[in-house]
């Protein structure tokens, strides 16, 4: 455990009582946030004061972690026993916020916000714990990555970023939904159903002129979702429309 001892009260306190296997050194920043370097799993790992919570910085590429120091900008310097070497662990924010992405093949980043002095070089690269699912390049702290065509059922992937794991959803391909029970409930609202509904949002689009192509469709707006398979947007046609045309689409 890490336990605390104040001068002014002559007081010990614990402040963390769990997650480490053994801890061999501590710094502390200027926020009163913990680093410590846990020798016995060849981790790294961080308590936030703010929120009283333990994090992984480094779980690959140090093996015997004794001593640390962490500098201003919050960079942490590491005497790794096992390797023979001081190592530094980069300062650097993850957003840990799950990616959805289509069933098409395409590509994506991760906006990671990390000092332009620092980098993401091994043993602190990215990895991804999927073949579909390729790291494709660094740049100023932003990670770029690929992914192939799902044609099959959801998948998920991971990528591991100073122990950050970040879930990279793609979709299913499946039944395309089908347009039911269309009404008009007056002053210009429209209600329909939709079975097999794969996203929530909706755009719904007019024309009086079907052999219009679709890019020059009027957007009326967003379908709001109001019951489990029911939506409904309010469009307002002139007088003067012989007869108006409608196409949901999806987003």
């Amino acid at each position: 455990m890490i336990e605390e001892w104040t001068a002014a009260s002559n007081a010990l306190t614990t402040l963390v009582s769990s997650g480490l296997s053994q801890p061999i050194g501590v710094a502390v920043d200027g926020g009163g946030n913990l680093y410590i370097s846990d020798n016995r799993d060849s981790t790294i790992k961080k308590w936030t004061l703010a929120n009283n919570s333990l994090t992984t910085l480094a779980s690959s590429g140090v093996l015997y972690p004794n001593d640390l120091t962490v500098d201003g900008a919050g960079n942490v310097y590491i005497a790794d026993a096992g390797n023979d070497e001081v190592t530094e662990l980069p300062y650097c924010f993850v957003d840990p916020t799950p990616k959805l992405e289509g069933l098409a093949a395409g590509n994506d980043v991760l906006p990671a916000v990390l000092p332009t002095t620092q980098n993401l070089l091994p043993p602190f690269a990215p990895t991804s714990d999927q073949s579909w699912l390729t790291i494709t390049g660094i740049t100023n702290g932003v990670v770029s990555f690929s992914f192939t065509a799902n044609t099959g059922p959801a998948r998920t992937a991971s990528i591991t970023l100073l122990g950050q794991t970040i879930p990279i959803t793609q979709g299913t391909i499946g039944t395309p939904s089908a347009l039911t029970a269309v009404q008009m409930l007056g002053n210009g609202v429209l209600q329909f159903g939709l079975t097999n509904i794969q996203t929530a949002s909706r755009t719904v689009l007019s024309t009086t002129n079907l052999a219009l192509p679709i890019s020059n469709w009027t957007v009326v707006g967003t379908a709001t979702n109001t019951a489990p398979g029911q939506f409904q947007f309010t469009s307002q046609p002139t007088t003067n429309d012989p007869q108006r045309f409608y196409r949901v689409r999806s987003p």
